[in-house]
């Protein structure tokens, strides 16, 4: 009888979670689709705060909620598949087979995707980020967004030294204004407008970055962010580990 409760139990316990995972696959509480573009071997500070930020992160998703994580490698453009990971819900007692199943179910998978993308980078000539950034956006949230409840948020993380380089718009001859290059048909059909959704932008130092070139790059995000999204922030590296949602789009 002992033997058959323990079975029925665990049987009960493995379906629990596959239903948890299944509910946040399809109506998740809130999305946070990160794009990670690492083409170039991390320099300070990026290599000082880039697992701070990861735990940051991952520690931001509620409980309920979905984390898409899409890594731009090899100068092409993500592809429909990232890794996906729902954080389980808190429940009410049995605090420590919560943290066990939170550990090993979203936190740890969820810092190995992250390592492995950092450790295993390759240089690369392109660095697709805008048209990367539309595919995220028609992946993760096209679904969701629409019908998502009132207490879902969804949030784009774009980490990267946010260098644009496709046959689409160059960054390394020159950085245009963002007015200017919406008027082009070839950049403006990669241009897709989530208003419900929040995007953070997270600079990494790079050594192809100019101090010249700061202020015109911060610019074309920053009205790239808000063309396109209903909250933006940009931040540099060192100054991201802060919490933030997307809450300004309710």
């Amino acid at each position: 009888m002992i033997l058959r409760a323990c079975l029925t139990l665990l049987l009960c316990c493995a379906f629990s979670q596959q239903a948890i995972a299944n509910d946040c696959i399809r109506a998740p509480r809130s999305v946070t689709a990160v794009l990670l573009d690492i083409s170039d071997p991390l320099i300070p500070p990026a290599t000082f705060v880039f697992d701070p930020l990861v735990t940051k992160l991952i520690d931001e998703v509620e409980g309920g909620g979905r984390l898409d994580i899409y890594t731009l490698k090899d100068g092409k453009k993500v592809g429909d598949k990232p890794s996906v990971f729902c954080k389980p819900e808190a429940p009410v007692g049995g605090e420590v087979a919560y943290k066990h199943l939170l550990n090993s179910k979203f936190v740890a998978p969820a810092k190995r995707v992250f390592s492995e993308a950092r450790d295993t980078y390759t240089s690369s000539d392109q660095s697709p980020i805008i048209e990367s950034i539309y595919a995220i956006s028609l992946k993760s949230f096209a679904s969701h967004s629409s019908s998502g409840s009132k207490s879902s948020w969804f949030k784009v993380v774009v980490i990267s030294d946010l260098l644009q380089n496709s046959s689409v718009l160059n960054f390394y001859k020159s950085i245009p204004r963002f007015e200017d290059a919406l008027q082009d048909v070839k950049i403006s059909s990669w241009i897709r407008q989530t208003k419900d959704v929040g995007v953070e932008l997270i600079m990494l130092p790079s050594n192809q970055y100019s101090h010249l070139q700061a202020k015109q790059l911060n610019d074309f995000w920053a009205k790239y962010g808000a063309h396109n999204f209903c909250a933006v922030r940009l931040v540099a590296v060192g100054e991201s580990i802060k919490t933030w949602k997307s809450n300004d789009c309710k």
